[in-house]
This record gives C-alpha cells, sequence and structure tokens, in this order.
C-alpha cells in the first residue's frame, strides 16, 4: 500500500503538468487582440492625409471655375453694351469739315449727326457734336464724352463717362477708303471718313481679347449746321 503511494508520488513530480483547455484558450485568444504597430498607424495617417489634401485640391479647383465664371459672365455683359453705344456713334458719324474726324492709338473722335448719352437719351439731335473715346491705362478705363456743336471740348474727365472698366488695354485701328482697305493706326484725314474702325480690348491675364469691327457710313454725311 505505501508502495503505490511512493510509486504515484513520484510520477506525479516526474511527469509534466498538463495546461487545462480553458487557460489554452485564453492564452491563443489574447495573442489574437494584439494592437496595431506604430508603422501600421503611420501608413494609415499618410493615406488619410492624402485623400483629404485631394478633395480640398478639387473644392478649391471647382470654387475657382465658378468665380471665373461669373466674372467673365459680368465682363462680357458690360462688353456688349459698350461694344453697341460704341458701334451707334461709328454708325452716326459725319462728314463735318469744322470737326474733322481724329483717330489715333489711344483716342478717337467723331463729329455725328446725333450726340446722345451712353443711356441712349438724345442731347440734341437736330445739331452735330462730337463724340470721342479715349483709354486710361493707369485707371484701366475706356471714357467717352460727348458735347453738341459748337461747344468746345470741356476740360478734365469729370463729366466724362466710363464705359468700360478692367480692359488691359484699348486701341483703336482705322481702315482706308482706298482700295485694299489698308489699316493704319493714325486717321490723319481731315476731310474724310475712314471705312471702318477696329477696337482691340485686350481683357486682362487668362481672358483673352476681343476685336470688333465697324463700318462708317459710305461716304459720310455731309452736316447741316444752320439753325
Amino acid at each position: 500500500m505505501r508502495r503505490g503511494l511512493d510509486d504515484t508520488s513520484a510520477c506525479g513530480s516526474a511527469c509534466p503538468l498538463t495546461e487545462s483547455p480553458a487557460a489554452e484558450f485564453r492564452r491563443n485568444c489574447g495573442r489574437g487582440k494584439a494592437g496595431f504597430t506604430l508603422l501600421e498607424l503611420l501608413v494609415v495617417v499618410a493615406i488619410l492625409a492624402g485623400v483629404v489634401a485631394a478633395i480640398g485640391a478639387c473644392l478649391s479647383a471647382g470654387i475657382r471655375a465658378w468665380e471665373a465664371a461669373e466674372s467673365c459672365g459680368a465682363i462680357e455683359g458690360e462688353l456688349a453694351v459698350a461694344l453697341d453705344v460704341l458701334e451707334r456713334d461709328v454708325a452716326n458719324a459725319v462728314k463735318f469739315y469744322d470737326t474733322p474726324f481724329q483717330g489715333s492709338e489711344r483716342a478717337m473722335a467723331i463729329p455725328s449727326t446725333g450726340v446722345f448719352s451712353a443711356g441712349g437719351g438724345e442731347l440734341q439731335p437736330s445739331r452735330p457734336g462730337t463724340v470721342k473715346y479715349w483709354f486710361d491705362p493707369q485707371k484701366r478705363l475706356l471714357y467717352r464724352r460727348a458735347w453738341r456743336y459748337p461747344l468746345s471740348e470741356p476740360e478734365g474727365d469729370q463729366d466724362a463717362e466710363a464705359l468700360f472698366a478692367g480692359a488691359s488695354d484699348v486701341s483703336f485701328s482705322y481702315c482706308g477708303t482706298a482700295p485694299g482697305g489698308q489699316w493704319f493706326g493714325q486717321w490723319i484725314d481731315p476731310t474724310n471718313l475712314p471705312a471702318a474702325v477696329r477696337v482691340t480690348i485686350r481683357l486682362g491675364e487668362g481672358l483673352g481679347s476681343l476685336t470688333w469691327t465697324m463700318r462708317a457710313p459710305t461716304g459720310g454725311i455731309r452736316a447741316n449746321t444752320g439753325g
């Protein structure tokens, strides 16, 4: 009896202890729940930063495109009004020896049968007058001024109409009446009108330029200055 007990004690001390199934399960589950490494976190942060940057760039480009479209639309509307007034003045040009047509690259004075304001109101349609255009590169403004015959041009630009704003440059050129239609940067013929007037308006960076050609009355009209 004692020997059997001794054998059992000996075996128990010599054999390794066997881990219970519950302890092994807990140990395996603990290994499976290990956290992210620092490298993995850095990779995720870098990916998220790239996605946010791409979204921000797309939104910024969309906002800039929207603002540019709005600005371009406003400029087109103002330019259409300015060209309509200018074309009407050229169409009303008249041969008037006391007030010759004068043209340079940056300014133009037109003897006209009906001097009107840019809003369309006739000042005195029964008598001719002069309509002058000039571009101020410092203010980036295209000015218009009208006065009746026999008055002289007012001094200064207080009463001038700012017809178009925002152009980086405005230039005029004039087509001669000789066959071939040569264009000139100045008009120096005091007795004749040019066959046509061309205006080139440069709108600033990224907006391009526009060239508009207007025909003067064929042969012109002799003005009657009688009361």
